[in-house]
């Protein structure tokens, strides 16, 4: 079996741990500057949202950064600090649109231990001096100045000497800050002593001098003690100056003459703060609870701050970092949800704000599940994101966006059509827009910029709706009303060509049409089949169905057809055989299918994609039904899937020179042909009702689309990312969830915490929810006991039974005196309509870490034991139906379990992973058989293969364990053999939860000459999404070269290395990465130039041979096969 894998990341971590404000693009316009863990990203503001100007990514976990300047310098630079203790100055090349590293280091770590939160913060007139916290004990600084020779303008900047370090007294910082107002750099440090007493302590930086000196305030000694609960201090913007002390009880402001003063407020956790600005007395600050607070230093004329006041404003996600941008917008980065940009606003004396921009995140995501709903191969994967009181489940899927170029607010459109003006016309300049009661058309005129409104368009009835409008041969367009239809010629002005009207007492409910052909219904199902024949509308048929017609499409089949005439018509009725298949011109039914009952046709498609002739029907509850149409026009191949929850209607539009099907929907779909297959992409849009192409002179080869209220312009990205939609979890939090098969429903463990405002003690609260997986509609909640929470779910299959149940396992929190915590395992059964129903519960002596089917039954793990199912008896009564055994205690902490056959893999808080069997079936006897005697501190575990083992560990590393090839250990052997450690990668992020599995559409068959791909999902603690895969020795050789090639091409930004980024480096050991592939590094050969790629191809060979044995397409094909099959 393999032990080579390729790691790539599906979605960039969206955790928001710094940020920061400066002119880093533009001389004279600030920016938003965002660090993502391993990213920065760039973003301009406005009073409607945030555009991302920049982005790029790193060779390390970004710990803090800070804008800095170099006088005269023009633009700001960046100070970037990593986990790693590597550091950066970063500044923009406008010329070239790139990152210039400007300088970069790696600090000597002292003989101390490095401390937990690093702190960075800058000093100076224009932040030309860098103070950084990263060791106990002692303070870094770094002067940031240009070069000699620089004359300013446009310049790089660098450090006119090493950084140096300064040893002081002070060991466990909890915050710094520089102070303003004063005439050299001055900090102070909010620290607490070895008999944990909290206290400040103030610094002036002599740089020439590289000391510190202990300053000495007015009225004051250098340091001073403040209050226990004290977490953070805030610099107190000039003309003020100062500092504020703020906790989790009292808010103290400190002058530095002596002055200060204090309130009293209610309990909170403070995690992060800002002032609305420069020579701003008002300072918003966060609280660990997701609360916004207002703070205002209420001064007198002498600028002395004279009483504090607190008001809270609302809620957001828990803030990691507040950034005041302008114009009262302040931004609320977060990692533990959705960070956001508000307006505050002030009324009176009283201040509110309002959200006018929300970034969306996935961290953390906790845990997951992935699932095919309708077993056509579209994964779409559930996420539990987001912190305490501020959960949502995200759903994940697959898909392409939507790039928007501009909108009109327009409510109620139903359907639209663009046309051309007169014979000549290059491009569509008329968009047709049905409402409900009427027809509304917009105009480009010859050379215009924008469009118009038109009172009248040739002879169109705009006073009824339109059915169906397009256009037709030599410049002539229908029309078709509920009145009647019109042939027009398509001019502004013109008059009425042809008009075919139903008898008197009737009107037309349904239509279709291409160049050449009409179709319309009437009545209770009189279906009329009409051509259009110079300037006349010609009837040729007419049929009677037996029930009313709810859909028609006369879409040509044959796309070499120079006359665009279709042979087929497809109609959806609103009962019996509801969908028919129909030749033309005799309207004979030559194929008929009947559609689930109660459920009524609203949209059919006759479409040729890839050579393939389909037959598509959407129903009233976002189903479609695919079909293949045969040469004899018989209907084939069957197929249903889930689009929306409500009614889809069905579109073609071209795609880089191919037809593609565009499905309209609460749940927008991009449907396509791959090799045969139908592939579905989402789209990252939400309700839209109907769309046109529109190929315009001012929008070329756009989209236009309709949702409730306005009209959107744009053009689809094929490339196909991760898009993911929002569930939330009313104030709640999402711990661990698991999809149900047969009942097609999740279920979530939820939890919620409160905390009393008077002493600050916390209590959680947790629940069982219900979600139907297609409409994540709320299905049924079980409420647990007091203090207890879902720590582990899962499904399973019990053989003895001949049933799935779903087994819950909890943690119970009881007295603060009792240490030891306690769970339950839950049995609830699953109906047939998707009820739960708890069988009983099971009380056990310790955290339900988790379960996992095994062998017909299920395995858990309870703190450092392994338990197994002993009783699951429906027919007994309520307490006596379930009962679970312990098997085997070998572990500290079981945190994370895996199963396969026989054999159990075990990840424990300290112990590494071990590996388990049940020796004896009979008598469920467990027998540790191999184990990794190296300490790591799992979080999480997967068996790849039946003796490859993947693990992930606090220290951000993936590593892979095989189990020798002859597992057959002695039954009385009591010596566990080593697992063998053969593959190690550090990854730079925590990895909560594996699952096997993929959110990439299988399309390609496989290769049998291959041996079978594992492919194993992972979610980490910053919200990113990535794969690991398993490779051959063939494919990794090529990987190798090309990672080795691209990495000595791209010079790193901030120069770091990554040969040490990738290295397994925790508490215990450091090795080379070995036996993966970075396939970040490899997937960025996408974006290199032509140039740099070819340097790729030339570079390093395989085998020895000359380069890589491949072109660029070839690489580039190669790559990309691997990533999608």
């Amino acid at each position: 079996m393999s032990v080579l894998n390729y790691v790539s990341t599906a979605q960039a971590p969206t955790a928001i741990h710094c940020t920061a404000r400066g002119n880093f693009l533009v001389p004279h316009e600030e920016c938003l500057i965002v660090s993502k863990s391993t990213r920065v990203e760039i973003y301009k503001a406005n009073n409607t949202g945030l555009t991302l100007e920049l982005e790029f990514g790193v060779f390390g976990r970004i710990e803090s950064l800070a804008v800095c300047n170099a006088s005269p310098r023009e633009r700001c630079s960046l100070f970037v600090l990593t986990d790693q203790d590597q550091y950066c100055v970063l500044s923009y090349d406008p010329t070239s649109r790139s990152i210039v590293t400007d300088s970069s280091g790696k600090l000597d770590p002292e003989i101390t231990r490095p401390v937990e939160d690093p702190i960075i913060t800058t000093a100076g007139t224009n932040k030309e001096i860098v103070i950084a916290s990263v060791y106990g004990g002692f303070l870094h600084v770094f002067p940031i100045q240009p070069p000699k020779n620089s004359k300013g303008k446009g310049r790089a900047v660098t450090t006119s000497n090493q950084p140096f370090s300064v040893r002081i007294s002070e060991s466990q910082i909890q915050s710094m800050v520089v102070l303003n107002n004063t005439e050299r750099p001055t900090v102070a440090i909010l620290y607490m002593d070895e008999k944990e007493i909290r206290r400040v302590k103030i610094y002036e930086i002599n740089i020439s001098g590289r000391e510190l000196f202990g300053k000495l305030l007015d009225g004051l000694v250098e340091e001073f003690i403040v209050d226990s609960s004290d977490q953070m201090l805030a610099a107190v913007p000039s003309p003020f100056g100062g500092i504020l002390v703020i906790g989790e009880l009292m808010i103290s402001y400190y002058d530095m003459h002596g002055w200060s003063r204090s309130t009293s407020i209610n309990s909170m956790i403070p995690t992060a703060h800002a002032f609305l600005g420069p020579g701003s007395t008002e300072c918003l600050l966060g609280d660990s609870f997701g609360n916004l607070h207002h703070l205002t230093m209420i001064t007198n004329s002498n600028n002395t701050v004279t009483e504090l006041s607190l008001t809270t404003l609302g809620k957001t996600a828990v803030a990691s970092s507040i950034t005041y941008l302008d114009n009262s917008l302040m931004f609320i980065g977060s990692t533990l949800g959705d960070s956001v940009l508000i307006q505050i606003k002030e009324i009176g004396v009283h201040f509110s704000f309002s959200v006018i921009y929300e970034m969306s995140s996935l961290s953390p995501i906790v845990d997951f599940c992935v699932y095919d709903l309708d077993k056509r191969g579209r994964q779409t994967m559930v996420c539990c994101s987001g912190g305490p009181n501020n959960g949502s489940l995200r759903v994940v899927q697959e898909g392409v966006g939507f790039i928007e170029q501009a909108s009109l607010p327009i409510h109620g459109i139903k359907k639209l059509w663009a046309l051309k003006t007169g014979l000549s016309a290059d491009h569509d300049d008329v968009l047709v827009i049905a409402t409900i009661h009427e027809t509304r058309v917009l105009y480009t005129p010859p050379g215009g910029k924008v469009m118009e409104e038109l009172e009248q368009f040739s002879a169109m009835r705009l006073n009824e709706t339109t059915l169906t409008a397009g256009p037709v041969s030599d410049g002539k367009f229908i029309q078709v009303t509920p009145s009647s239809v019109r042939l027009l010629k398509s001019e502004v002005t013109s008059g009425l060509l042809n008009e075919w009207q139903p008898p008197s007492s009737d009107v037309i409910t349904v239509a279709a049409a291409n160049a050449t052909q009409c179709v319309l219904s009437y009545g209770n199902g009189t279906l009329v089949y009409l051509e259009v024949s110079g300037d006349t509308l010609v009837q040729k048929s007419l049929i009677e169905f037996d029930n009313e017609i709810s859909c028609l499409d006369i879409n040509p089949l044959d796309d070499g057809s120079i006359t665009f005439h279709a042979n087929y018509l497809a109609v959806g009725l609103w009962g019996g055989e509801s969908l028919q298949l129909v030749r033309l011109p005799d309207l004979h039914v030559i194929a008929k299918d009947t559609l689930p009952e109660k459920l009524v046709p609203r949209s059919v498609l006759l479409v040729n994609l890839s050579e393939t002739h389909y037959l598509m029907v959407t129903l009233g509850d976002g189903q479609m039904i695919s079909y293949n149409i045969d040469n004899d026009g018989s209907l084939s191949s069957r197929q249903e899937i889930t689009l929306g929850t409500h009614s889809v209607s069905l579109h073609v539009i071209p795609q880089n020179g191919m037809k593609c099907v565009f499905a309209a929907s609460d749940h927008p779909t991009m449907i396509s042909c791959e090799y045969n297959q139908l592939v579905f992409s989402a789209v990252n849009l939400k309700d839209v009702r109907s769309c046109a192409t529109f190929d315009s002179s001012i929008m070329r080869q756009s989209m236009a689309l309709c949702t409730s209220d306005k009209l959107i312009f744009g053009n689809v990205d094929p490339v196909r990312k991760l898009h993911f939609t929002k569930i939330p979890l009313d104030n709640q939090m999402g711990q661990r969830l698991a999809y149900h098969e047969q009942s097609k429903t999740i279920a979530v463990g939820t939890s919620k915490t409160i905390r009393n405002p008077d002493n600050g003690i916390e209590y959680s609260k947790g629940w069982l929810r219900i979600f139907d997986a297609r409409t994540f509609q709320v299905l049924d909640s079980h409420e647990l006991l007091e203090q207890e929470q879902i720590e582990s779910i899962t499904t399973a299959y019990i053989d003895d039974l001949e049933q799935e149940f779903v087994f819950v396992g909890t943690a119970i929190t009881h007295n603060e005196e009792e240490t030891q915590l306690t769970g339950r395992v839950l049995a609830f059964h699953i109906s047939s309509t998707g009820d739960y129903k708890l069988v009983d519960a099971f009380k056990v002596p310790g955290v339900v870490y988790c379960i996992k089917p095994f062998m017909g039954s299920i395995v858990a793990a309870v703190e450092g034991s392994l338990y197994y199912l002993e009783k699951l008896k429906l027919d007994e009564e309520m307490g006596n139906r379930l009962a679970l055994d312990i098997k085997l205690h070998a572990n500290v902490e079981a945190l994370s379990i895996d199963t396969r056959g026989e054999f159990i893999l075990v990840g424990d808080m300290i112990r590494s992973m071990s590996l388990v069997k049940l020796q004896d079936p009979s008598n469920t006897i467990f027998q540790k058989v191999a184990a990794d005697y190296n300490p790591c501190w799992m979080t999480n575990v997967k068996i790849l293969q039946d003796d490859i083992f993947l693990g992930a560990e606090t220290f951000y590393n993936l590593f892979t364990a095989r189990r020798v090839s002859d597992m057959d250990v002695d039954d009385e052997s009591d010596s566990p053999m080593h697992l063998e450690i053969v593959g190690e990668y550090h990854l730079g992020d925590q990895v909560n939860c594996f699952r096997e599995g993929s959110l990439t559409q299988s399309i390609k068959p496989r290769n049998q000459n291959k041996p079978p791909v594992t492919k194993v999902l992972y979610a980490t603690a910053n919200g990113a999404i990535g794969t690991v895969r398993s490779l051959t020795d063939q494919d990794y050789a090529v990987l190798s070269a090309a990672q080795t090639n691209i990495l000595s091409v791209v010079k790193s930004i901030g120069d770091f290395d990554h040969r040490g980024w990738r290295m397994f480096k925790n508490s215990s050991k450091a090795s080379e990465m070995r036996n993966f592939i970075d396939g970040d590094v490899v997937e960025s050969f996408f974006k290199l130039s032509e140039q740099e790629k070819q340097k790729v191809i030339q570079g390093q060979s395989i085998q020895g041979q000359d380069g890589l044995r491949y072109n660029v397409q070839e690489l580039e094909s190669f790559i990309r096969e691997l990533i999608t099959s």
